[in-house]
Formats: C-alpha cells, structure tokens, sequence
C-alpha cells in the first residue's frame, strides 16, 4: 500500500498535469487568434508584415512528425544527437543554451522509443564501446 505521502503527491502530480493541459489548450487557441487577426489586418493593409508571437510553442506531435520527415530524407542512420540539432533547427527553436539542447534531446528520445514500439522507426546499438545508438526508418 502507498504511503500518504505518495498518494499526496502524485495527486498533485496530476492536477499539475491538468493545469499543462488547460494552459496548452489555452496557448492553441490564443495563438489562432493572433493568426486569424493577422490575416484580417493583411486584408486592409498588404503591406503589414506579420511577426509571429515569441512563444516558444511545440504543437503536439510536431516532434514525431518532424523526426520522421528528417529520417525519411535522410541516406544512413543518424545518432539521437544530429536528429535533435535538425529537429530544432527545422522547428525554429534555438540550440544555443545547452539545457533547451539537452531537454528537447529527451523529448526526441521519447518520441523514437514510441516510434520504435510502433515498428516505424529501428535502433541500431553500435557494435564498439563508445559508438553511439543509430536510429533509421523501418523499410
């Protein structure tokens, strides 16, 4: 059985999660609504030039989606590291703070074991000590 303090926190563990999922939902529709005023302002002024807002947003399944364009277009197996950089860079987001790098390098490492239990994406464990794990489509 799970202490009170367990159950404590995990309960609170999942209304934080609520609250993310509330906030994103929030986040979605505010950014449609900046874009919907956009294109009505282009409407009376062609010449209004668009700056998008400075959220650093990731729609859900953008990461997976965008991994698999890269892998997909890519000629050999590519390590978790050179997927990340190219993720990022295709999603505008910047790889200058080692912490953003290191975070989103999780986030991309989620998403192939994902894609690995779906059969879309395989590892390849290199042979030699220190070689790092390639990951490539599944033909």
């Amino acid at each position: 059985m799970a202490s009170p303090i367990v159950i404590s926190l995990t309960e609170k563990r999942d209304q934080l999660v609520a609250e993310v999922r509330r906030t994103e939902s929030a986040l979605q529709r505010l950014l449609g609504e900046i874009e919907h005023m956009d294109y009505a302002i282009e409407q009376f002024d062609p010449a209004y030039r668009r700056v998008p807002p400075a959220v650093n947003y990731t729609p859900p399944g953008a990461i997976t989606r965008t991994l698999l364009s890269i892998m997909r277009q890519a000629k050999e197996p590519m390590t978790l590291r050179d997927l990340t950089g190219q993720m990022m860079d295709r999603l505008g987001l910047e790889k200058v703070e080692r912490y953003k790098f290191l975070r989103t390098m999780e986030h991309v490492r989620t998403a192939l074991i994902r894609q690995v239990k779906f059969g879309v994406v395989a590892k390849e464990v290199g042979a030699a000590r220190g070689n790092p794990t390639l990951w490539r489509i599944v033909p």
